[in-house]
């Protein structure tokens, strides 16, 4: 699943929303070309741990995160469910959330 954060847009707040479904097709590797601009507290990072993804449904709708919670095992801390995932480019979810997830795009999609 791919997993957009929040963000503030023109003074807005945009919610988090789940855009995709992918497949991962390799294994990790790393590669330091720099694909996209990081984040202003770490400056010199490119993400060198990398893999390759096959997308298997692109979301017309996003489908809103924070309703979604509630429901999720992996998520311990329903108030703070943010800090389960911020920070980290990749979150193992377990199975049984990822077909609750799963479910949810299949009704959108």
């Amino acid at each position: 699943m791919i997993y957009v954060k929040s963000e503030r847009s023109g003074g807005e707040l945009v919610e988090s929303v789940i855009t995709a479904e992918y497949e991962v097709t390799s294994a990790v590797f790393e590669d330091n070309e720099r694909i996209f601009q990081p984040p202003y507290n770490l400056p010199s990072e490119t993400f060198s741990q990398r893999i390759r993804l096959r997308p298997l449904k692109l979301l017309g709708k996003p489908i809103e995160f924070k309703p979604l919670v509630s429901q999720l095992s992996f998520i311990k801390n329903k108030k703070r469910w943010s800090y389960n995932i911020r920070g980290r480019a990749v979150v193992k979810v377990p199975d049984v959330d990822y077909l609750f997830i799963k479910s949810k795009i299949e009704k959108v999609a």
